[in-house]
Protein backbone atom coordinates (compact mmCIF):
# COMPACT_ATOMS: atom_id res chain seq x y z
CA UNK A 1 0.00 0.00 0.00
CA UNK A 2 1.54 3.18 -0.89
CA UNK A 3 -1.10 5.29 0.38
CA UNK A 4 -2.10 5.99 4.20
CA UNK A 5 -5.44 5.38 3.67
CA UNK A 6 -7.86 3.30 5.77
CA UNK A 7 -7.39 0.29 3.58
CA UNK A 8 -4.24 0.25 6.54
CA UNK A 9 -6.35 -0.15 9.22
CA UNK A 10 -8.65 -2.33 7.38
CA UNK A 11 -5.54 -4.66 6.72
CA UNK A 12 -4.39 -4.44 10.55
CA UNK A 13 -7.92 -5.16 12.29
CA UNK A 14 -7.66 -7.73 9.76
CA UNK A 15 -4.57 -9.00 10.78
CA UNK A 16 -5.07 -8.61 14.11
CA UNK A 17 -8.56 -10.92 13.50
CA UNK A 18 -6.35 -13.48 11.94
CA UNK A 19 -3.81 -14.22 14.77
CA UNK A 20 -6.68 -14.54 17.31
CA UNK A 21 -7.96 -17.13 15.16
CA UNK A 22 -4.41 -19.15 14.54
CA UNK A 23 -3.85 -18.35 18.14
CA UNK A 24 -6.89 -20.30 19.22
CA UNK A 25 -6.40 -23.16 16.77
CA UNK A 26 -2.94 -23.66 18.08
CA UNK A 27 -4.39 -23.76 21.54
CA UNK A 28 -6.77 -26.65 20.47
CA UNK A 29 -4.75 -28.77 18.32
CA UNK A 30 -2.40 -30.75 17.95
CA UNK A 31 -0.39 -29.27 14.83
CA UNK A 32 1.53 -25.78 15.37
CA UNK A 33 0.40 -23.24 12.98
CA UNK A 34 2.69 -20.19 11.85
CA UNK A 35 1.93 -16.59 10.97
CA UNK A 36 3.96 -14.85 9.12
CA UNK A 37 2.85 -11.50 7.70
CA UNK A 38 4.13 -9.26 4.86
CA UNK A 39 4.18 -5.43 4.78
CA UNK A 40 4.67 -3.67 1.57
CA UNK A 41 4.38 -0.03 0.76
CA UNK A 42 5.84 3.23 2.08
CA UNK A 43 2.52 3.69 3.76
CA UNK A 44 3.40 1.92 6.77
CA UNK A 45 6.46 4.56 7.21
CA UNK A 46 3.80 6.81 8.55
CA UNK A 47 1.42 4.49 10.60
CA UNK A 48 3.85 2.82 13.25
CA UNK A 49 0.84 2.42 15.18
CA UNK A 50 -0.55 -0.17 13.38
CA UNK A 51 2.35 -1.59 11.94
CA UNK A 52 3.39 -2.04 16.14
CA UNK A 53 0.20 -3.50 16.29
CA UNK A 54 0.48 -6.22 12.89
CA UNK A 55 4.01 -6.65 14.48
CA UNK A 56 2.99 -7.80 17.84
CA UNK A 57 0.38 -9.93 16.71
CA UNK A 58 2.62 -12.38 14.16
CA UNK A 59 5.19 -14.19 14.36
CA UNK A 60 7.26 -13.25 11.28
CA UNK A 61 6.90 -10.62 9.55
CA UNK A 62 9.00 -9.75 6.68
CA UNK A 63 8.59 -7.26 3.65
CA UNK A 64 9.29 -6.83 -0.14
CA UNK A 65 13.37 -6.58 0.91
CA UNK A 66 13.22 -9.44 2.91
CA UNK A 67 10.67 -11.75 1.29
CA UNK A 68 13.60 -14.51 0.95
CA UNK A 69 13.29 -15.57 4.56
CA UNK A 70 9.72 -16.91 4.54
CA UNK A 71 11.91 -19.45 2.91
CA UNK A 72 13.91 -20.05 5.87
CA UNK A 73 10.96 -19.87 8.26
CA UNK A 74 8.97 -22.51 5.67
CA UNK A 75 12.63 -24.83 6.17
CA UNK A 76 12.92 -24.42 10.06
CA UNK A 77 9.50 -25.33 10.66
CA UNK A 78 9.46 -28.28 7.73
CA UNK A 79 12.13 -29.60 9.77
CA UNK A 80 11.04 -29.34 13.63
CA UNK A 81 8.39 -31.95 12.32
Amino acid sequence: MVTTGSGQSTKRETMISVAKEISNRNMHDTGRIVFVNVIDGAGWIARQKDLKRIYNASDYVVNLSSLEKIKEILLYYYRAD
